[in-house]
């Protein structure tokens, strides 16, 4: 085994971004003491993701910044790991660390992720946690309010030179900006899964959430295109809805639908109204990345009315739902909760 490297076997992202021999080789500076870190990954592959991690770090940080709060930090961590694509990156809160090296650290880490946010190569990503919701101004002047467990991705490069499009998983409410370039309209596009809805100017609500993709127009005028070329295109009014279930294959065009109903999730809540007990706890499910089980025969069948059930706080929407339905929620397990009829 090659001298220096058994200290290394074992260390994670934050140790190496303490390790004064790590960063010079990074940062292409004299040391005394030096590693063949190309021969430590050939002897350790394992440790390949951790290495690029944490050098990917040090490399971001080149202008100082100020600091982020909690919850933007969060954020954009969420984003930098998926930009970085691997699952060796964990949040530095989550760990448990010597107090010394937490502190030495957070600041480092602070630096790297907002210098990290600024790079443009490979498009601009906005992503929540369970029971978050996220209020964006994209570049072009439109507002997006992004619901939990989302992901909103912007297209690389100068996305607002000619049209705009954006990659959405998950759900979010957009109030796009009409935009003339010189005259000429510039076409708004969000994409997901199962289908593209194109806009110049309007506000509505896009929904892909486990096989099932809802597009509700509030004002304005869209286009919905299908990923199934053979599905025609459909453009939608003020007030109407289309519902696609990837299994069906069919979607479901409604004239009609409860704007409240669709939209009362960008105010923290979420309404129903005589809403079929599954459905509603498939969508409270998805807010906090929880299962909910209908384990009591008794239970099913039952439908939801409440005007208040909130998006970012579990322990009160499951109250709730007891008291709505008159039953009882048992936690199984860190994500599973069970209902049971009275």
């Amino acid at each position: 085994m090659p001298q220096g490297f058994e200290q290394y076997r074992h260390m994670g992202v934050a140790e190496l971004l303490e390790d004064p021999v790590f960063r010079a080789w990074v940062r292409r500076e004299e040391a005394g003491q030096t590693v063949d870190w190309p021969a430590f990954l050939r002897e350790y592959p394992d440790q390949k993701a951790t290495v690029q991690t944490a050098r990917a770090f040090l490399e971001a940080i080149d202008t100082p910044m100020a600091s982020p709060d909690r919850h933007q930090r969060d954020r954009d961590f969420a984003r930098f790991e998926r930009r970085v694509g691997t699952a060796a990156v964990v949040p530095l809160r989550r760990r448990r660390r010597p107090l010394r090296i937490a502190a030495a650290v957070a600041a480092v880490l602070v630096l790297a992720i907002a210098a990290w946010s600024l790079l443009p190569t490979r498009g601009e990503v906005y992503a929540t946690g369970p029971g978050e919701l996220l209020k964006i101004a994209l570049p072009d002047g439109t507002d997006v309010v992004l619901n939990a467990n989302s992901e909103l991705r912007l297209a690389p490069g100068d996305w607002t030179a000619t049209e705009r499009v954006v990659t959405l998983d998950g759900e979010a409410y957009f109030a796009v900006r009409s935009d003339n370039k010189k005259g000429t309209p510039r076409s708004f596009t969000v994409e997901t899964r199962e289908l593209s809805v194109a806009v110049l100017g309007t506000r509505f609500n896009v929904r892909d959430r486990r096989g099932t993709t809802r597009v509700f127009l509030q004002e304005g005028q869209v286009r919905v295109d299908w990923a199934n070329a053979e599905l025609p295109a459909l453009r939608l009014q003020p007030g109407e809805l289309v519902s696609y279930e990837a299994e069906k294959g069919v979607p479901d065009h409604q004239r009609r639908a409860d704007a409240e109903r669709h939209l009362s999730w960008t105010s923290g809540r979420l309404i129903f109204d005589r809403t079929p007990l599954a459905e509603a706890l498939k969508e409270i499910a998805v807010i906090y990345d929880i299962d909910l089980v209908m384990a009591d025969t008794l239970v099913r069948g039952r439908e939801l009315s409440s005007s208040g059930i909130p998006v970012d706080n579990l322990m009160v929407a499951l109250d709730i739902l007891e008291k709505a339905l008159d039953l009882r929620i048992e936690q199984v397990s860190k994500e599973k909760y069970e209902l049971f009829a009275e």
